[in-house]
């Protein structure tokens, strides 16, 4: 599957979700956006990981208990790993998610004041895979050289803060997208084969 499908899906998939997600987080602090977007994929991987064990009918109940404490898949951390070993989720969607764990860990659990401008923030927030893949998807829609220089030298002139931001929620929309190709495919569809280069 190219990127451009699954950004193309992201759009369709829950349009009004993605728009309201979206409107959501631009009122948001720095904080705000890094507990919704991890609570956003928690979410969405633990309907992931539902739709995929609810294939067994009858056991509906018992797969919700999972997902109380202090079942297995109660944690974050566990709808990660499952979903990864499932099949369910890439090693690319598996790191990024990770990272944004350990991300949310750092703010939810400190007392410090962090943004994205710090830099413990900023370069793991730089690390993440689907932000790259949703800008070099842009530019490829773009398709222009004189467009690609400009956005370069845009770049240089957004302060830290703001480019950290945009690519943390770039790769959680980016990432819904290709979770939400899933969920609205058939239970067995695996995106570690889809997403494979």
């Amino acid at each position: 599957m190219e990127v451009e499908e699954i950004i193309k899906n992201a759009k369709k998939w829950g349009l009004n979700f993605i728009d309201e997600f979206g409107k959501t987080l631009q009122k948001e602090s720095d904080r705000g956006v890094i507990l919704i977007c991890a609570s956003t994929i928690d979410s969405v991987l633990e309907d992931l990981i539902k739709k995929y064990l609810n294939k067994n009918k009858g056991r509906k109940k018992i797969i919700d208990s999972l997902f109380e404490y202090p079942n297995p898949l109660s944690t974050f951390a566990s709808k990660i790993q499952f979903s990864y070993c499932l099949g369910l989720i890439s090693k690319e969607i598996y790191e990024d998610f990770e990272r944004i764990r350990k991300i949310r860990n750092k703010l939810a659990h400190g007392y410090e004041f962090k943004d994205f401008a710090s830099d413990e923030i900023a370069d793991n927030v730089f690390k993440l895979v689907g932000g790259h893949k949703f800008i070099e998807a842009e530019n490829k829609k773009k398709n222009s050289h004189d467009n690609q220089k400009n956005t370069k030298t845009e770049h240089k002139k957004i302060d830290r803060r703001i480019v950290s931001r945009f690519y943390f929620t770039s790769t959680v929309t980016f990432w819904l997208g290709a979770i939400a190709v899933n969920i609205e495919g058939t239970p067995d569809f695996m995106l570690d084969k889809v997403l494979d280069n």
